[in-house]
Parts: structure tokens; C-alpha cells; sequence
């Protein structure tokens, strides 16, 4: 009921606002029928049901929000051979504004959105997407987010971003990229930096963990930084050089509490080079430490 109120207080405001389109309403569903055979010679068999709403609204601040009535996820299906009954969810899981524009009254031109936003800059530093509606989605969805994107500063190319709703006020996600292209070569940096924010952390970790007898670990703070080069060789295709760098701090508990700190290095190197109209021939070299594992990289298995 209370997400639900919010839901209603946000329309009210947004029709408030002058200079809107008309709110498109669009219901979508599907129902898959499924056999699958996994790992242990498990064999698993039945439908699986999906039904949402979506409210958008187009013009200068493009509004977008979602509502599932049901969302039966990988592994929640309902048997062929038996009658099942699904109770309707009313989760509103998507509510996003942006806004296109100049920053300023003279100009700086960037898009502002708010809520849930999606970040994807990379599947080895962040990939915050919406696939709710993929079988297998990622759980990102109860971040919420600012994020300030499309600004081009002196031939650069800048996004940066803030992300919350971490069950504590004090900790959030900030980051940012920038690119910038010289002919024929692409550069782009990324950094993407999780942890607490207050002083004197290692503190309020060991005292969270104490506090919480089955909670076996927490995490500090981790960092990630990547640096793409990718360059266009003509007749000869493309390469691309991608290097990742993940700083973490992490405290266990066992016996005593022990801290654990750790540097992972990610290494990708990619050569692609068009053989036809239809083809592409893509080789490729990566090294993906054991430890390399930042907060919202693609989860996707390959």
C-alpha cells in the first residue's frame, strides 16, 4: 500500500508539470511452457507466468514506471499436471524521470535521471540494466540512483553517477567514465568506488559484525578501475585492450574477526576483423582472476 501511495503522489506531480505528452499505458504478458534438465540429472517441467504494466510518458522529462501483477522467475513453475492458483504481486520494481537538456540557461547539454537508472558501462566494472524481464535477471533492481550522463566537456565525453539502497544510509555506490576519441583511437576510463562513508571504517564494520551474530562477513570498501584503448586498423578490423583493476577490503568472522584485503588485476584483449558481410572473425585473450568479482558486473553465465 505504501509503494502504491508513492506511485500515485509521483504521477500527481508529474502531470502537474506543463509541457507533457500523454501517459501511454501498455499491459504485457506471456506464459512459457518449459523442460529443462540441469545439473545431478535433475529434470525440471512446467509454465512459468509473467504479466506488467507500464506507465511512460515522453516530452522533456520522459517518465517511465513499472508494475508486475506476476513475475514467476527461474525455477518458480507451475506444474502441467496440477491447478495452480498465483496470487497477483503489485510490485512496482521501475520508476525513472530523466531530463534532456541544457544544465545551464547558455548551454551544456547532458541527460539527468533519477530513480532507478541504468549504468552499463562495462560487463567487468558495472552493468546496472534492466532485465527484469529476462529469466534470469540480476537482482540490481532495489538501487536506486542519480546519474548524469551524455555531457561532452572539451572533446570528452563524461558520465558519473551515485547509486544508494544498500540497508544503510551510510554506504553507497559513486562512479564515473570518461572517453575521448582521436581519430581512429577510443580511450575510456572507468572508476567505480563502493564503501562506507564515515570515518574510522574498520571500526564500524567490526562493530556491525559484532552486532549481528549470522552475519559472516562484511564488505569495507571496494574499488574498481578500468581503462579501455580500442583502435580501428582499416582493412585490418579492430582491436580493443581492456585492463581492470579491483582494490577490495573485507572483513570475515570465524573465530575472531580477521581482515582481508586484496588487489585482482582482469586482463582483455579482443581482435575482430570482418570477413564478409555476414561474418566476423573475433579472437580474443582473457585472464579473470579468481577474486575479480566487483558489486554489479555482468552476471550473465557465457
Amino acid at each position: 500500500m505504501k509503494r502504491f501511495c508513492i506511485l500515485i503522489l509521483l504521477l500527481i506531480s508529474i502531470l502537474s508539470i506543463p509541457g507533457f505528452a500523454a501517459i501511454d499505458l501498455k499491459v504485457q504478458g506471456s506464459i512459457y511452457s518449459e523442460i529443462s534438465s540441469r545439473p545431478g540429472n535433475l529434470l525440471s517441467a512446467g509454465s512459468r507466468v509473467k504479466m506488467f504494466s507500464e506507465l511512460t510518458r515522453s516530452g522533456n522529462y520522459p517518465v517511465k514506471v513499472r508494475i508486475w501483477g506476476l513475475n514467476q522467475k527461474a525455477g518458480h513453475l507451475n506444474r502441467f499436471d496440477a491447478t495452480s492458483r498465483l496470487n497477483l504481486e503489485n510490485i512496482v520494481d521501475w520508476i525513472e524521470v530523466r531530463y534532456s537538456g541544457n544544465l545551464l540557461p547558455n548551454g551544456l547539454k547532458a541527460t539527468l535521471a533519477v530513480g532507478n537508472v541504468e549504468i552499463d558501462y562495462s560487463p567487468y566494472t558495472i552493468s546496472l540494466i534492466d532485465d527484469a524481464l529476462s529469466d534470469y535477471p540480476s537482482n540490481y533492481l532495489h538501487h536506486r540512483g542519480l546519474k548524469l550522463s551524455d555531457l561532452n566537456i572539451a572533446g570528452f565525453s563524461t558520465s558519473s553517477f551515485i547509486l544508494w539502497g544498500f540497508n544503510d544510509p551510510l554506504k553507497n555506490v559513486i562512479g564515473g567514465q570518461i572517453s575521448r576519441q582521436l581519430g581512429g583511437t577510443k580511450l575510456t576510463g572507468t572508476i567505480v568506488d563502493y564503501r562506507w562513508r564515515v570515518e574510522e571504517v574498520e571500526n564500524k564494520v567490526i562493530q556491525t559484525l559484532l552486532s549481528n551474530p549470522n552475519q559472516k562477513s562484511e564488505l569495507a570498501w571496494q574499488q574498481v578501475q578500468g581503462i579501455e584503448v580500442e583502435q580501428q586498423l582499416g582493412q585490418l578490423g579492430h582491436i580493443s585492450i581492456f585492463i581492470g583493476k579491483q582494490d577490495e577490503n573485507m572483513f570475515l568472522k570465524t573465530d575472531d574477526i580477521v581482515q582481508q584485503k586484496s588487489i585482482n588485476v582482469l586482463r582483455d584483449y579482443e581482435w575482430s576483423l570482418p570477413l564478409e558481410e555476414e561474418w566476423l572473425l573475433n579472437l580474443g585473450y582473457r585472464k579473470i582472476p579468481a577474486g575479480y568479482d566487483p558489486l554489479f558486473r555482468d552476471r550473465t553465465p557465457e
